[in-house]
C-alpha cells in the first residue's frame, strides 16, 4: 500500500523534503499558507523591477546547491571587494585580501590563505562566546574589524550587537572562504520556482492554513482533515509555536529593505557591496542589484537596495536622503519603489536551534527549529527529515 506523507510549510526546507520523496513510491502532500512557495526566499515583480523581499544572496559554495542548480538559476556574482566607509570617506577595497564575498580564499602558502587558517584554527573560548567577543579577541587590525568585518556580519546575522554564537560565525565564514555571493537571473524567487518544477509528483496546496496536526493527521482551517502515515513540519519558529506552545521562545531579528530606482546614466554603478560601519549609519549596507543581474531593472534604469537593521530603522525618506548624499545624487533622481519590513527575517542565533532531534512528539521537524537559518541548512534539514521518515516507515 502506498504511504502518504504530509509536509506542512512550503519554504525551502519543506520543498527539499518533498524533493527527497519525488522518485520514491510515496504520495506526498505539501501545505503552504501563502499563495507562493519559498517562504522568506521570495521576490516581487513591479513595473519591470525585480524586488527580493529583503536583501538576500545565494552562495555558490553551499554544498546543497549543486552545479545543476547553479546552471539552472543562471547565477552572477558580486565583485570581490567592497566600498567601505572609513573616517567618513568611502574607499573601494578591491584587493581580494579584503573581500566580503570571497573571504580569504587563497592557497595556504599566501598571506590571504594564512588569514583563512586563522579563522579556522582560532579556538572558541566557550560555547556561549558571541561573535562580537570572538572578533574582539582576534589579533586583527581594529579599524578593519570595526569598519569592515562587523558591518558585514551585521548584515548576515541581522543584529547590531553580533550576539550570534562564535561557533556559528566560524561555520558561516567557511562558506565565504570557498565561494561567491550570487543573484539568480530571475531574482531569489527563481530558486523556489525552480524547485517547484522538480517536485512534480507532489500534490501542492497553496493558500491553506494548517491549524492542527498529529503524527497521523493534518487539519486545515477549513475543517478538512487529511489522514496520513507521517507528517513533516517545516515552519518558521513563530508559526511553529502556534502549533506547539512548548517550543522555547526565540528572539526574532528584523530588518527593513528599501528599493529605489534611478536612471542608468545618472549613477556610475558597480558590482560591489557598500558597507557603512559608522556609529550613526542610516543603513548597514546597500548595493545595485541591477548591476549584478541586468534583469532586475528595465532598460535604461538601475535598482538600488538599502538594508537597515532593527531597532533603529530609519524612514524611507531618510534612506533616500542618505543614498543621495553617499552617491552624490540629487534626491529628485531617486524614485522610491517599495519598502519591505520583515519582522522575522531570522531567528536569533545566540543559542543553538531549540529542537535537537528531527523527530518531535511523533512528528518530523525541518527548517530553522532544528537547523541554522540559511538556504543551505534549510535544504539540508528537509533532506534529513525526509530520510528520517523513510527510515521510520
Amino acid at each position: 500500500m502506498v504511504k502518504t506523507i504530509a509536509i506542512v510549510g512550503g519554504g525551502l526546507a519543506g520543498m527539499s523534503a518533498a524533493l527527497a520523496f519525488n522518485h520514491r513510491k510515496y504520495k506526498t502532500l505539501l501545505f503552504e499558507k501563502n499563495d507562493h512557495l519559498g517562504g522568506r526566499v521570495h521576490s516581487e515583480y513591479i513595473n519591470g523591477y525585480t524586488l527580493d523581499v529583503g536583501f538576500q544572496v545565494l552562495l555558490n559554495s553551499y554544498p546543497e546547491i549543486s552545479l545543476k542548480w547553479q546552471r539552472a538559476l543562471k547565477l552572477r556574482s558580486y565583485e570581490a571587494g567592497a566600498h567601505v566607509k572609513i573616517d567618513g570617506q568611502w574607499r573601494l577595497v578591491p584587493n581580494p585580501l579584503i573581500n566580503p564575498f570571497c573571504m580569504f580564499k587563497a592557497p595556504s602558502g599566501t598571506l590571504k590563505g594564512s588569514l583563512s587558517l586563522l579563522w579556522n584554527r582560532q579556538k572558541i573560548s566557550s560555547p556561549t562566546e558571541t561573535t562580537e567577543e570572538y572578533l574582539n579577541r582576534l589579533n586583527l587590525d581594529e579599524q578593519w574589524v570595526e569598519q569592515f568585518i562587523k558591518p558585514f556580519m551585521r548584515g548576515v546575522f541581522l543584529e547590531k550587537g553580533l550576539e550570534t554564537r562564535a561557533e556559528r560565525f566560524v561555520e558561516v565564514m567557511s562558506y565565504f572562504t570557498k565561494g561567491n555571493a550570487c543573484l539568480p537571473r530571475g531574482g531569489m524567487q527563481e530558486l523556489p520556482r525552480w524547485l517547484e518544477k522538480q517536485i512534480s509528483h507532489t500534490k501542492v496546496y497553496k493558500g491553506v492554513e494548517v491549524v492542527d496536526c498529529t503524527e497521523r493527521s493534518v487539519v486545515l482551517s477549513s475543517g478538512k482533515k487529511f489522514t496520513v502515515d507521517a507528517v513533516i513540519i517545516a515552519l518558521p519558529l513563530p508559526q511553529l509555536k502556534m502549533l506547539f506552545s512548548d517550543i522555547p521562545d526565540i528572539h526574532s531579528c528584523s530588518t527593513s529593505c528599501d528599493y529605489f530606482t534611478v536612471e542608468r546614466n545618472r549613477l556610475k554603478a558597480d558590482r560591489y557591496l557598500w558597507l557603512d560601519g559608522s556609529d550613526d549609519a542610516v543603513v548597514n549596507n546597500f548595493s545595485v542589484p541591477s548591476r549584478i543581474q541586468r534583469s532586475y531593472a528595465p532598460r535604461g534604469m538601475h535598482l538600488l537596495s538599502a538594508t537597515a537593521i532593527a531597532p533603529n530603522v530609519p524612514s524611507s525618506i531618510e534612506v533616500r536622503e542618505y543614498l543621495a548624499e553617499q552617491l552624490d545624487l540629487k534626491k529628485s533622481w531617486l524614485t522610491f519603489i517599495k519598502r519591505y519590513h520583515i519582522s522575522h527575517a531570522l531567528p536569533s542565533q545566540k543559542d543553538p536551534p531549540p529542537i535537537e532531534i528531527v523527530s518531535y512528539n511523533g512528528l518530523f521537524i525541518a527548517g530553522e527549529a532544528v537547523s541554522s537559518p540559511s538556504i543551505n541548512d534549510a535544504v539540508a534539514s528537509g533532506k534529513a527529515a525526509a530520510k528520517a521518515v523513510i527510515e521510520s516507515l
